[in-house]
């Protein structure tokens, strides 16, 4: 089923990459519940791939506009990013910074500050200062942890 779910991941990948982002939703969609049904078994052997392919399909959903399933996916990726890192750090950092700076933009987006902005009734933005200075903490974050997977790498070849 590991091996199921991956080439499935690589297919969506594909479809995505040619523009046929509808058939790469989908796919992926398929790719995600086979890496949860994995996951339930081992959850260790499938952390990295799991989180990689919710981070994708996160940055699809946006593409297609779908921002509210976006920022979702967004979240969940980030939290099993996280957990991956926690299982071993060097080996995911990049996977975590990468969940983190995608997040991050979204948020800006929603914020006001990017290309789309969401009011309430009335005019106002829809998200608080303490809500607004959540991207610029997430996008630091990602920063730091690229900083730290380039050190990594660097140091080891």
């Amino acid at each position: 089923m590991r091996d199921l779910a991956l080439s499935l991941s690589n297919l969506a990948n594909g479809l995505a990459k040619s523009g046929r982002l509808d058939e790469a939703l989908a796919v992926g969609e398929e790719t995600l519940e086979l890496q949860r049904e994995v996951a339930a078994v081992n959850r260790p052997a499938i952390l990295s791939r799991h989180a990689e392919m919710l981070r994708r399909q996160a940055v699809w959903l946006d593409d297609a506009g779908r921002t509210v399933e976006a920022l979702a996916l967004g979240k969940e990726a980030i939290a099993v990013a996280r957990e991956a890192v926690a299982g071993n750090r060097a080996a995911n950092l990049k996977i975590l910074s990468y969940a983190l700076e995608d997040q991050a933009a979204r948020l800006e987006k929603l914020s006001g500050r990017g290309s789309r902005q969401t009011r309430r009734p009335g005019g106002t933005p829809s998200f608080s200062k303490k809500k607004a200075r959540r991207p610029r903490v997430m996008a630091r974050e990602a920063q730091e942890l690229w900083a730290e997977y380039q050190q990594g790498a660097s140091a080891s070849g």
